[in-house]
């Protein structure tokens, strides 16, 4: 008897077959895409030991949608690659990928197409994929799922090969997810057919695919991909434009020109941003070697080059890295989000100069030049507790007298829970990492393309704020090799205008960075921020206590360079003191600011004597932290 999909008799075949490959399954609600809860199950998209329920058959066969789990506490796990393209193109091209179980999805026109591919996973591990933008949408093309469930039948989905379920092979998988992407988007820019400009785009592309690297990429390979574009695009010269790959490879290897990605993105008025995800394995073939100049100091002496300009006097400059160092409470973040707030609005680092005689030396002072938008990323702190800091720092601004301008819009910041709800299970793909550089490069372009976008928006790029080293990569910060590929990527930064400042931890024993010195070497200026002894802290004061150190500056020196201590309350104030300040400077200072005479001060702390109070008085007023003269109580004014 020949049974159709939706009658019982054959639903229940394909169950026991999923059974039998190993899947453990849920109902779904079609409605919500969401696991089925009863009395039985208070889970939602997990099933473990603890919460799970085992469906049986009679209760499955009540639902029409059913899901599969793909993270067991078993040795067999399941993942998928997930087709998202709105315009249906990347689905073309899913038959490529190794023959597995297909979820097809029927769209709203009554055609099929898939869906996902659900692949075994042994001990192999899986591809973490995801191109395109946050949503559907917003360009999404497709990804990898590895955890939750997924929606394998319901009113617009059926299963294809429940028989054969393959175990995946990550690397193949990779370099089939990069070319999908590719194709895909040349694909929706290729020339129509009969405008005489199919020939050119052609040639192009054979040429862009030819100049990667042909151990990575066989032309076998290439030649399917190709082969489904054309058919795709209902080109019949088939064998004529899918020769071309070998052919151009054959003239690059004879030290011929061929055409490359630009030639081609050229060509169909597009930025392919794929090619950049096969870029790893590229043969620097584009161009010749182009010659250094030869300059002699002569022509130094007669060339106009461009002054840098500070931007945060004198610890942030163009064309510099800053490295801002401190253990676990010193305020590292605190101070970098002040930073931020502060180039971002063209503030200065305002702190307290009631008790001062001037600036010089410590403040950060702001130069009143053109606009700098800031990019903070920020790898450990939650989003609210960022927007929570941000709030108390801008406060004073917004309460004070004078009147500022404020544009919160020109602060960007990334967080762990932006990428978690925009699509990023995993959080942030790591920077940095061991024995993996070509994988660390494609994790660093997703910083350099917000950088790009900023720039787009906004005329100029950011100052890039990185919060920290340890949470953004995976390496043996002790090993200089680990820190090679991060640090020549912040020197490429530099060169394009980029101003950096990123934040690391101290060592438990030396006091600076800890791990490798490679990053001292190559930075401008070091910043050391160290949590204030418990003798020298403020009592009154709740908030961040912390001493500023600088262990490297190229860009100043002499007084500016003494170290001092730094505080910001509740409310967002920042105060500075001198290092000479102790507990018992501060309680004169704080008594000296109530207005009360030395011996008011004394008969308000009996700890206190005169003559040590006019001593540190006196000490405090050569150090330049109370001003003015005597008056009629031997009292120095502040």
């Amino acid at each position: 008897m020949k049974y159709t999909r939706e009658q019982p008799e054959a639903r229940l075949i394909e169950l026991k077959h999923l059974r039998k490959q190993g899947f453990e399954i849920t109902p779904v609600d079609d409605v919500k895409k969401k696991p089925v809860c009863n009395e039985k199950t208070n889970y939602k998209w997990s099933n473990d030991e603890e919460f799970g329920y085992q469906w049986s058959d009679e209760e499955l066969l009540e639902y029409k949608a059913w899901g599969i789990y793909h993270n067991k506490d078993k040795d067999t796990k399941f993942a998928a690659i997930d087709f998202d393209d709105k315009h249906n193109v990347i689905q073309r091209y899913a038959s490529l990928f190794p023959w597995t179980m297909q979820v097809m999805k029927t769209t709203k026109n009554g055609k099929s197409k898939t869906a996902q591919l659900i692949y075994k996973v042994n001990g192999q591990g899986f591809p973490k994929f995801d191109y395109g933008g946050a949503s559907k949408e917003e360009g999404k093309l497709v990804e990898t799922l590895q955890s939750g469930i997924s929606r394998i039948t319901g009113k617009d989905r059926w299963i294809w090969n429940t028989h054969e379920i393959t175990e995946a092979e990550p690397e193949h998988i990779t370099k089939c997810l990069k070319l999908a992407c590719f194709f895909s988007e040349v694909e929706k820019k290729f020339p129509p057919k009969g405008l005489g400009k199919r020939d050119e785009a052609h040639l192009r592309l054979a040429g862009a695919l030819a100049r990667l690297d042909e151990i990575a990429y066989p032309t076998m390979l290439l030649e399917q991909f190709h082969t489904r574009l054309c058919e795709n695009i209902d080109d019949n010269e088939i064998s004529n434009r899918v020769n071309k790959i070998a052919y151009q490879r054959r003239q690059l290897k004879g030290g011929q020109e061929v055409f490359g990605i630009k030639e081609l993105a050229n060509s169909l008025n597009a930025n392919f941003k794929s090619y950049d995800l096969l870029k790893t394995n590229v043969e620097e073939t584009e161009k010749p070697l182009k010659e250094y100049p030869l300059i002699d100091f002569g022509q130094m002496l007669n060339i106009d080059y461009p002054v840098p300009k500070f931007i945060l006097d004198p610890i942030i400059r163009e064309k510099t890295v800053t490295q801002i160092s401190g253990d676990y409470g010193s305020g590292k973040t605190h101070v970098g989000l002040k930073l931020a707030l502060d180039i971002s609005q063209r503030f200065s680092f305002h702190v307290d100069q009631s008790q001062t005689k001037s600036n010089v030396g410590y403040d950060w002072y702001r130069h009143n030049d053109k606009i700098k938008p800031t990019l903070y990323v920020e790898g450990e702190l939650p989003a609210v507790d960022v927007r929570d800091r941000v709030n108390t720092l801008v406060q004073p601004f917004i309460e004070s007298e004078t009147k500022f301008d404020i544009n919160l819009n020109n602060m960007y910041f990334l967080t762990l829970d932006d990428l978690e709800m925009n699509g990023f299970k995993y959080g942030f793909e790591p920077l940095a990492i061991t024995n993996a550089e070509d994988k660390a490069k494609l994790n660093r372009k997703l910083i350099d393309n917000m950088l790009d976008k900023i720039k787009d928006k906004t005329g100029t790029y950011p100052v890039l704020f990185l919060d920290n080293v340890t949470a953004l990569t995976s390496i043996d910060e002790n090993k200089s090799t680990d820190w090679s590929g991060f640090m020549m990527w912040l020197m490429l930064l530099k060169t394009k205008g980029v101003i950096i400042v990123f934040f690391h931890h101290t060592g438990k024993t030396n006091g600076t960075a800890s791990g490798s010195n490679l990053s001292q070497r190559l930075i401008d200026t070091h910043i050391i921020l160290k949590k204030l002894p418990e003798k020298a802290k403020f009592e009154s004061h709740d908030g961040v206590q912390c001493s500023v150190h600088y262990d490297k500056f190229r860009n100043f020196g002499g007084r500016r360079t003494l170290p001092f201590m730094l505080l910001c309350d509740r409310e967002g104030n920042w105060t500075k003191y001198n290092m000479i300040m102790d507990q018992k400077d501060f309680k004169i200072l704080e008594l000296v600011k109530e207005g009360k005479t030395v011996k008011q001060m004394c008969s308000v702390d009996p700890e206190l004597k005169e003559a040590t109070v006019y001593r540190r008085i006196e000490k405090m007023k050569q150090e330049g932290i109370i001003l003015g003269g005597k008056d009629d109580d031997g009292f120095q004014d502040i």
